[in-house]
């Protein structure tokens, strides 16, 4: 009885069912476990992206600009975890207005084995003497990819989140 009043408070009424099978000293069942699963898988996938899309290099900071003529910039601070080999990155900016593509810049960028590097890169088309500024902006997305990989998002901000960022 002890044991069912504990588990029966822990984890409530929904689950007393489950909690009274425990007490009569039965293994827990696969069902319980594949219960915890679904909660953890979609994290776990989430992050899954992360770390394939730049394997052993970490984005350290990224820091937005926007100037009269320069546009918008985005300074982004990568470091190379790998101690054995230098990796070759590409990281790209682009920035929409509703589905249309304002203007992208992208540069790759090698990094040695343990070492940081800076990548400035700038979007002049977003200028306040451009055609399109920085209030047009609807999405604002940083990409990057190592070598040979595919391109995947970093960072993806609203425009107001922009907006809000930018020094």
């Amino acid at each position: 009885m002890i044991c069912r009043r504990k588990l029966l408070a822990s984890l409530g009424a929904i689950s007393g069912t489950v909690a009274v099978a425990g007490c009569s000293g039965e293994e827990p069942t696969d069902e319980a476990d594949s219960e915890t699963d679904p909660d953890s898988d979609p994290e776990s996938e989430e992050a899954e992206p992360e770390t394939e899309l730049l394997a052993d290099v970490r984005v350290d900071n990224i820091t937005l600009t926007h100037g009269f003529s320069s546009g918008v910039g985005a300074e982004i601070q990568l470091t190379n975890q790998d101690e054995r080999e230098p990796k070759n990155v590409n990281i790209r900016i682009e920035a929409f207005d509703g589905d249309r593509s304002i203007g992208t810049d992208g540069t790759w960028t090698d990094i040695g084995s343990e070492l940081s590097a800076e990548v400035n890169l700038n979007i002049e088309e977003l200028a306040v003497s451009a055609d399109d500024d920085l209030e047009d902006i609807t999405e604002f997305v940083i990409s990057g990819r190592l070598e040979g990989n595919e391109l995947g998002t970093i960072e993806s901000l609203t425009g107001e989140e922009l907006r809000n960022r930018v020094d």
